[in-house]
């Protein structure tokens, strides 16, 4: 290292392990006669398996496949790799490194290499993404940025197969990402995110739960640290490149974020604690409008109670909060009706309805899926239109897990002892075994046709 660089890494380590920085003249001279005696003919096979491990360590990194945190590494590694007087200093530092990208993965980014910039002062860093996998692929490489690389004049995104480049005057394709990044991180099916009332976003309390990727092994659900990283990453990045997400997160945590203390009020916006007028919130601040009036902001709307009338609206009630997971299937299951009237989100939505269904665990959490499920079915035949080219696949598994769970309702009814039917049963999975067999005249028809006859069952 030059000494600027030598002093940045020593100032990162202080209080973490004795350094210091001393200059070596013995043992730069002796790596510059040996880059000297190095003859470059006999470099052609060396060189040339380097380049085929860089070939291999970036189809991973992009498919995403062993996600790594030092794309911005192979980026220099591969230009340095071609410059004859970089390659004869540089040669055994270029193998080791690429043997511990390809050993460590995500993992190679202890507080040394935290701290060592991959780009010297004057240098950009430049990071190429897949639009077609935006997230994944910018994931590992804006983690394992140092946080200045990642700021105006430092920083150049690329996309993968196009021409469109930041030039030096600003950050044209930096905010395209960041604005295409927001978009696809406020996507409940990532699991990142919470919708809440207001159309405001919380952060979800368990990353990843119930989500229809939840089982993928580099998704939210199994790498929810990482994940949470990266959105505040982006958000820092969205700051200083001056570029809103287009995220509107809840105020709570947004005071969360500037090191404020959240009040009452926020509970508005929190998931699964305010539905309408008949929420947890509602009910607490009826209950604090008599015991504490200084918490609440003046509403003449609120009705206050004697101590009388309290304790016969508390009396039978059970003093239980919903859980985390409670408030996730309830924030969900809101999401999947609000989608009903918006085409862009009928595909995401019926995945995820068929999801809720699936992992269900009680009959209320059954019905309260069941009956958001029907809200988009609803909204998808008022609409009639030509249904998005992936709806058909994702109607029919909305279609088995609505049958899945309303034979699971039945069971458990049969369990509990419970008065049903068992000729309206039989009725019922004939009407679906004759659903199923309809073939449809044509997909822009048929699946609105086959939607209708299967809609009254539900």
């Amino acid at each position: 290292l030059d000494r600027s660089q030598a002093e940045r890494v020593a100032e990162h380590l202080r209080g973490e392990l004795p350094c210091s920085v001393r200059l070596d003249r013995e043992g730069a001279a002796a790596a510059a006669a040996l880059a000297s005696a190095v003859p470059a003919q006999d470099d052609g096979p060396r060189r040339e398996r380097l380049r085929r491990r860089l070939r291999e360590l970036r189809e991973r990194a992009i498919n995403d496949d062993m996600p790594l945190a030092g794309m911005g590494l192979l980026h220099h590694i591969e230009r340095d790799l071609e410059d004859d007087e970089r390659w004869r200093s540089r040669a055994a530092a270029m193998a080791h490194a690429l043997d511990r990208l390809q050993t460590l993965g995500p993992d190679l980014m202890d507080p040394f290499s935290r701290a060592f910039s991959l780009a010297p002062l004057g240098r950009k860093v430049t990071i190429s993404v897949d639009r077609n996998q935006l997230l994944k692929s910018a994931l590992g490489p804006v983690l394992a940025a140092v946080p200045h690389d990642l700021c105006p004049g430092r920083l150049c995104m690329k996309y993968l197969g196009e021409e469109g480049e930041d030039g030096d005057g600003g950050g044209g394709v930096t905010r395209a990402f960041l604005t295409h990044a927001g978009q696809l991180v406020a996507d409940p099916l990532l699991g990142l995110l919470l919708p809440s009332p207001g159309g405001h976003l919380q952060l979800s309390p368990l990353p990843g739960f119930l989500t229809p990727s939840a089982a993928d092994a580099d998704g939210v659900w199994q790498q929810p640290e990482r994940w949470t990283r990266f959105l505040g990453r982006l958000l820092g990045m969205a700051i200083v490149h001056e570029c809103p997400l287009g995220v509107l997160l809840a105020p709570s945590l947004c005071k969360q974020l500037l090191d404020l203390e959240p009040c009452f009020e926020d509970l508005q916006f929190a998931p699964g604690l305010s539905d309408g007028g008949a929420g947890w919130y509602n009910t607490l601040r009826v209950l604090l409008a008599q015991r504490a009036p200084d918490l609440l902001k003046d509403d003449p709307t609120v009705v206050r109670l004697d101590s009388d009338e309290l304790e016969k609206a508390l009396l039978g009630l059970e003093a239980v909060m919903p859980s985390r997971s409670q408030q996730i299937f309830e924030a969900l299951s809101g999401h999947v009706a609000g989608a009903a009237h918006s085409p862009q989100l009928w595909v995401g939505a019926a995945d995820l309805a068929a999801c809720l269904l699936k992992e269900a665990k009680t009959s209320a959490q059954r019905k309260l899926a069941m009956s958001k499920a029907k809200e988009l079915i609803d909204g998808v035949l008022v609409a009639d239109r030509e249904l998005p080219p992936d709806m058909p696949r994702a109607l029919q598994a909305l279609r088995v897990a609505i049958q899945s769970a309303g034979a699971m309702q039945a069971a458990q009814k049969g369990e509990a002892g419970e008065a049903y039917d068992l000729e309206e049963q039989k009725r019922l999975a004939a009407a679906w075994e004759r659903s199923s067999e309809e073939e449809p005249k044509r997909w822009a028809d048929g699946p609105l046709a086959q939607i209708q006859s299967w809609r009254t069952i539900v």
